[in-house]
């Protein structure tokens, strides 16, 4: 890790409480570094060490540090402690989005534009939440409405992809995916929504190259590992499905459908195949089956045979 890097994260890490800007800051510091998301485990471990019972700024911090891993079920028990602010709100309104609960994520987004989050930035990520609620129609509407600059960045065109590939057109979502890449590489929802479909269209080696870079840096969300682990299956690659199996369990031991991935990759890699093997019974079974009229023999022993 460059020194210049571990500086600024120390410092950030070292504040009283964190922000929605010191979130986003320690994105871009963890993308420019390797093993990302062991090293971020480490600074949870420590704020969790540090603070037992944590309250205010304290849980806040500790609220931002669990999303950003994936851990939104948790981070949103530590939240409901932490300073009523905006950045509260915020990652409140992220995490229950994150856990699918649309109409709470709404209430959590509204509470923290009173708080003092721009309307755009509400908006726009209202409009990503009534997509993947299904209401395509209210998402569209929203993006519409928003302002010049906003309309030009990643997040804007992911959405508008989100919308596009939830409408059916499978094209635009592409090109708009694609897009907020050109914009910022590092955009990880347009990756991952990228990725999820060339997967669903058969085109596993690009979707096996996102995957992958979506999960080498946080937050690592468990369906980028699970579906990779999927694919490496499929392509007989035992070792790095199982990895990726044991990378969402060591998160959350009881989660089902990494259990049933692991259980099925260690069961194909201890398979033997015996090729020798399968060639001679083939070949038994094709003389077995073998109709006695394609034998050279008499017709005395042809209808014996037959009468057997």
């Amino acid at each position: 890790m460059d020194q210049d890097t571990t500086a600024s994260l120390a410092d950030i890490a070292a504040k009283e409480t964190w922000t929605i800007e010191d979130h986003e800051q320690m994105l871009e510091q963890l993308f420019i570094v390797s093993n990302a998301t062991g090293k971020f485990k480490v600074v949870l471990t420590k704020l969790v060490a540090d603070n037992p019972e944590p309250r205010g700024g304290a849980a806040l911090k500790i609220g931002i540090a669990r999303f950003m891993l994936c851990r939104f079920g948790e981070a949103l028990d530590v939240l409901s402690d932490a300073t009523d602010n905006k950045d509260r709100r915020w990652f409140e309104a992220m995490c229950l989005m994150h856990l699918r609960r649309y109409d709470e994520a709404a209430e959590e987004l509204a509470r923290a534009k009173s708080r003092g989050v721009s309307a755009d930035k509400v908006d726009l990520k209202l409009a990503e939440i009534h997509a993947l609620a299904g209401d395509l129609e209210s998402a569209d509407k929203l993006l519409t409405s928003l302002s010049r600059a906003l309309s030009e960045t990643a997040e804007y065109h992911y959405v508008r992809g989100l919308v596009a590939e939830l409408a059916g057109f499978g094209d635009k979502a592409v090109e708009a995916y694609q897009q907020a890449l050109g914009i910022d590489e590092n955009c990880g929802e347009a990756k991952f929504r990228l990725a999820y479909f060339y997967d669903l269209h058969g085109d596993e080696e690009r979707a096996i190259e996102l995957y992958r870079a979506c999960t080498s840096q946080p937050p690592v969300h468990a369906n980028a590992l699970l579906n990779l682990a999927v694919l490496y299956d499929d392509a007989g690659d035992y070792d790095e499905a199982i990895a990726a199996a044991k990378r969402v369990l060591a998160n959350d031991p009881n989660h089902l459908r990494a259990r049933l991935i692991l259980k099925d990759a260690q069961a194909s890699k201890v398979m033997y195949y015996d090729e020798e093997q399968a060639k001679r019974m083939a070949y038994r079974s094709a003389v077995l089956e073998t109709p006695v009229t394609d034998f050279e023999l008499s017709v005395r022993a042809r209808n014996c045979l037959k009468k057997m």
